[in-house]
């Protein structure tokens, strides 16, 4: 793993605490599979969070019920993440 898979996994963790507190067990869910997956060196775990993405109640259409939480700064983290994760696909594909 590099150093932009460290970042990744430590977003992911950010991203699971938030959801988790905010009640929710689909997307925490999600990305615990995606994160395992990628601590086992396994690209299937890039593939699935990056999965989550896009078409109608996707991950980035998710917005925290949490009152006190900022949907912004949340954004923001998964806006990053997938950046992240889009960085290392491309990486990961050039090598292959």
């Amino acid at each position: 793993m590099g150093p932009l898979t460290d970042q990744l996994i430590e977003s992911l963790d950010k991203l699971i605490e938030i959801l988790e507190e905010d009640g929710d067990k689909h997307w925490s869910h999600w990305l615990r599979e995606s994160k395992r997956l990628i601590q086992a060196e396994d690209f299937r775990g890039v593939e699935k969070f990056l999965g989550a993405f896009g078409g109608m109640g996707s991950f980035n259409d998710f917005q925290l019920s949490t009152i006190g939480r900022s949907n912004e700064s949340f954004s923001k983290l998964q806006s990053s993440s997938y950046t992240l994760a889009e960085e290392i696909k491309r990486s990961y594909e050039s090598s292959t």
